[in-house]
């Protein structure tokens, strides 16, 4: 069956996010020791993101919504009013969306998918391509904080389908880092899985995807054998 569309997951597929976190972290902390004169680092700073999320992974909150909040309560905890929160948040997005890491060879990569075939993201985090850079290349974006489920859970990826038409899922491949969320996930939804495996890691799970790769820039051949198929 010829291919109609490619989903990708974005952290840790499409962008180094561990790298990109860690940079914007740092930045943050550089800011309130700069702008309030308060000593923290990017360990205080996930981790009481960590404590707010734990608070209200119930409640339907942006990731946003509780990075400010977590933001709120490292200016109170050093003696700092909470309304200067939004600035922080504002330095901790500079770079956290503004200087992203890209995985290697992601725009070349996405530049030689032949433009009949769709392309859509699908992500449990907040990264979007238009605030990535990778914006010309999508067609849909599913961000499971617009939904009140989650990947592996296949009702993700079979919204990402409904937006982009699809009604057969086996002309689908979704592309992701994840054997749980990503791998599982498609093919729970009926969807074709490649694991994107750089390290060369063994599955953490016995669940096997249905193509292994290395690098992004095998994706391209990949589709082109399966369209010959």
């Amino acid at each position: 069956m010829a291919v109609r569309a490619l989903l990708f997951d974005i952290d840790q597929t499409l962008i180094d996010f561990s790298k990109t976190l860690e940079n914007a972290l740092t930045s943050t902390a550089t800011y309130m020791r700069e702008t309030y004169n308060i000593e923290t680092d990017p360990l205080e700073l996930q981790r009481t993101r960590d404590k707010v999320y734990q608070g209200r992974k119930d409640s339907q909150s942006s990731m946003l919504v509780i990075r400010r909040a977590s933001f709120e309560r490292v200016l109170q905890r050093h003696g700092i009013t909470a309304t200067h929160a939004d600035d922080v948040l504002n330095a901790f997005c500079a770079i956290r969306f503004g200087k992203p890491h890209l995985m290697p060879d992601v725009i070349s990569m996405l530049e030689q998918i032949p433009h009949h075939i769709s392309i859509a993201a699908v992500t449990n985090g907040n990264s979007h391509p238009d605030q990535i850079g990778l914006g010309e290349f999508f067609d849909v974006v599913v961000k499971s904080e617009d939904f009140p489920f989650t990947k592996p859970d296949p009702r993700i990826f079979e919204a990402a389908l409904r937006l982009l038409s699809i009604e057969e899922p086996s002309s689908t491949y979704h592309v992701g880092d994840s054997i749980k969320n990503d791998v599982a996930g498609a093919k729970a939804a009926g969807i074709n899985s490649i694991w994107y495996n750089p390290k060369g890691e063994d599955s953490p799970l016995e669940i096997k995807p249905d193509y292994e790769i290395r690098g992004l820039l095998e994706i391209p051949a990949l589709i082109s054998e399966l369209s010959v198929h």
